[in-house]
């Protein structure tokens, strides 16, 4: 079932959906995904050792997570995580909404607090970091998605298959066609470079000199290399002004009166002064 000729038609298809009525007619990602569940659980249904049983989660930390084991994680995992996660799920989502909502701002500050709370409330049932990323909401508006009822209708099908199916959601998921998820990909990954390839009003070559900077240590190196890389260019391009100006508006002094300009009973001093 998984083959060229299904790849084919379902790049044919995407195409066509995204295309008619900028892609908001004809909710092309959820009708590929539904064909390729269903592929799925064909080929599932050939397997014995499918478990289909119901399960809801539980608690898991407790008595087996140690202080080690939680330094280890935040050396290994938290610290180098911090890069990637500042810039695709902090920077470049709120840069992405500005463009795609221009109407409807979000601050950093509250996209960085929501990812936080998201992995402080997910960690108790063992659940991976999670993040929004511009990936995401890229995927989402290409296939059509303009409001936050498609999230939570994504979020409710995402806990209804995993507590219908708990173990056999991941053997269903392995079956997945991998033709379609590549449409999926390619689609999302497109709907994101074309909108960070739009030019904006106020862009100018140092914009594209960080955006180099960043992206060619990121992909010759690795992420953080490429967060750096992009920080240093961006500080020597004006960042270090922006730096310095926000630490002046928050730490900022009351200007004293000048005395001499501002003195009481001036303005009568010079009345006088005509008339005598």
């Amino acid at each position: 079932a998984d083959c060229i000729f299904l790849g084919l038609v379902g790049i044919i298809f995407t195409l066509f959906a995204t295309r008619y009525r900028n892609g908001t007619a004809i909710p092309s990602a959820l009708i590929l995904t539904v064909v390729g569940v269903i592929i799925a659980s064909i080929e599932v249904s050939r397997e014995d050792s499918f478990n289909f049983q119901p399960g809801f989660p539980v608690l898991w930390i407790g008595g087996s997570v140690t202080w080690d084991a939680m330094w280890s994680g935040f050396v290994k995992a938290g610290l180098p995580q911090i890069p990637l996660t500042t810039l695709n799920s902090v920077v470049s989502v709120c840069e992405l909404n500005s463009n795609l909502f221009p109407k409807n701002h979000i601050s950093r500050k509250s996209v960085a607090t929501s990812v936080g709370l998201m992995n402080l409330s997910g960690l108790w049932f063992g659940a991976m970091p999670m993040c929004h990323g511009a990936g995401g909401l890229a995927a989402q508006y290409k296939f059509g998605a303009r409001g936050g009822a498609s999230v939570v209708c994504l979020g409710a099908v995402k806990i209804l298959l995993a507590c219908l199916l708990a173990f056999g959601a991941s053997t269903l998921l392995e079956q997945f066609p991998s033709s379609i998820l590549g449409i999926l990909l390619v689609f999302a990954g497109l709907g994101l470079a074309n909108n960070g390839a739009k030019p904006r009003d106020g862009d100018s070559g140092d914009d594209y000199m960080i955006m180099i900077a960043t992206a060619g240590f990121t992909l010759t190196m690795n992420t953080g290399w490429g967060c750096v890389a992009g920080l240093i260019v961006a500080g020597f391009h004006g960042g270090f002004d922006h730096v310095g100006e926000a630490i002046r508006r928050k730490f900022k002094v009351q200007d004293k009166p000048d005395m001499e300009e501002n003195l009481p009973g001036d303005d009568a001093k010079v009345e006088d002064i005509s008339h005598t």
